[in-house]
């Protein structure tokens, strides 16, 4: 296995493991995001809003997913931050265009789409996809080892690298 390559996707084996990976993930990119944004907002003194903790928990879901097919750490960062821009435009056409709700405007940064997608915000989700691919990693890790000390066995994936090592 390639030294940056994730191992093969456990839900596909462990519907409880897999249900408290996805949990973990998506909780965690719902709250992760909140707290990131909120504290970054403070300075402007604007509000954060919820739904876009929920395009973070999404995104933090398709990361782990991603994680699970065999390609380089960047390719999958770009393709999160890709992730992320594509979620970012109908979301903000809805939100912020639609029913005015002004959650976030680049109609001020260069190379924006309607101000709700812009090229250095699709740069930063992809720096972010690849901070969360490595802490997705340090999450499996963590959830394996207590599925293993509560159930008394290694999931599958790790029994199956084990073995082949």
């Amino acid at each position: 296995m390639k030294k940056n390559a994730a191992p093969a996707p456990v839900w596909k084996k462990d519907p409880l493991l897999s249900f408290s990976l996805f949990s973990l993930s998506f909780s965690g990119g719902f709250f992760l995001y909140l707290l990131v944004e909120k504290i970054f907002k403070s300075f402007s003194h604007s509000a954060t809003h919820w739904s876009m903790g929920l395009c973070a928990g999404l995104a933090f879901l398709f990361l782990m997913l991603l994680d699970g097919i065999s390609l380089p750490l960047w390719t999958k960062a770009l393709f999160g931050g890709l992730f992320v821009t594509l979620l970012e435009l109908p979301a903000g056409l809805l939100l912020n265009l639609r029913y005015r709700m002004g959650v976030w405007d680049y109609s001020g940064m260069p190379l924006n789409y309607h101000g709700q997608i812009c090229l250095s915000f699709s740069l930063l989700w992809c720096a972010a996809s690849f901070g969360i691919l490595l802490a997705n990693r340090a999450l499996c890790a963590a959830v394996f080892h207590l599925f293993t000390k509560v159930t008394g066995k290694k999931p599958d994936i790790i029994a199956q690298k084990n073995e082949n090592n």
